[in-house]
C-alpha cells in the first residue's frame, strides 16, 4: 500500500461534496465568485500551494513485513463572502459548511478507506471582517488522520 494522503484527500473531498450544499474543490477553487460560499480541501489559503503534511514511522504488528504508521494533516479553507456588511450571515454560512463536513467525517471516520484508522476535523482558524466590498468569514481548516500503509 502506498501513502494514504492522496486517497484521504480525495475521499474527504468526495464526502464533503456529498454532505455540503456549497461548492467543494479538491485543490484550488478556480471559479471563485465574489458573493458565494465555497470549500477548498487539500490546499492552504494564501500559502502558495501548501496542502498538508504526512509523517511515517515503523509500526510493529508482529508480521514479517510490518506496515508503516502514517500520520497526516490536510489543509483546507471554507470561505463565505457577500456584497453587504451582514457579518452574521457569512459567519453562519461558513460554520454551516463546517458542521456538514464534520458530520460527514464523524459518520464515517475512516472515509471507507482500507488502512485508514480515522480522520477528523481537528481545528479551524477563524478570520472574519467587513470592508467596503462586504463581509467575509474564512475558516482555515486542519484535518488530521492516522493510517497503516
Amino acid at each position: 500500500m502506498t501513502c494514504a494522503w492522496p486517497r484521504v484527500v480525495d475521499a474527504l473531498a468526495a464526502a464533503a461534496a456529498g454532505a455540503c450544499t456549497v461548492p467543494v474543490s479538491n485543490g484550488d477553487m478556480l471559479d471563485q465568485d465574489a458573493h458565494q460560499v465555497f470549500m477548498e480541501l487539500g490546499i492552504a489559503s494564501g500559502d502558495e500551494g501548501r496542502a498538508g503534511r504526512l509523517d511515517t514511522a515503523h509500526h510493529d504488528l508482529g508480521q514479517s513485513s510490518p506496515p508503516r504508521g502514517e500520520s497526516g494533516r490536510i489543509e483546507g479553507t471554507i470561505v463565505a463572502q457577500s456584497g453587504d456588511i451582514d457579518l452574521g450571515a457569512v459567519q453562519a454560512a461558513a460554520f454551516g459548511a463546517l458542521d456538514a463536513l464534520t458530520a460527514a467525517v464523524r459518520a464515517n471516520p475512516s472515509l471507507g478507506l482500507d488502512g485508514v484508522l480515522w480522520v477528523e476535523v481537528a481545528a479551524a482558524d477563524v478570520f472574519r471582517g467587513r470592508s467596503p466590498d462586504g463581509a467575509f468569514c474564512e475558516l482555515r481548516l486542519t484535518i488530521t488522520y492516522e493510517a497503516l500503509t
